[in-house]
């Protein structure tokens, strides 16, 4: 899984972002999702960086916590919530 991600907080599925024009709905519960908005500023992980995460991720779970903007937009954590995906 590759891109951005947002968080739908009324039934906390995660779902692949890109700019969608307003109104989407979330495929789990309905909720009308607003486009995202550009908060991911960093360029991605190098892959072994990106491995490094995922594993730890594993192994430890998530300790800083991901954060959300009203609309589940995320703020903080792009690539954890990525990673997430993934395992």
């Amino acid at each position: 899984m590759n891109g951005h991600y947002t968080w739908c907080i009324p039934c906390r599925a995660i779902r692949q972002a890109a700019p969608v024009p307003d109104g989407e709905r979330c495929a789990t519960c309905g909720t009308t999702i607003p486009a995202e908005p550009p908060y991911q500023v960093l360029p991605p992980m190098h892959a072994e960086q990106y491995a490094a995460l995922l594993h730890d991720i594993a192994e430890r779970g998530v300790l800083t916590p991901i954060d959300l903007d009203e609309h589940g937009h995320i703020l903080d954590g792009h690539h954890r919530i990525r990673a997430c995906g993934e395992l």
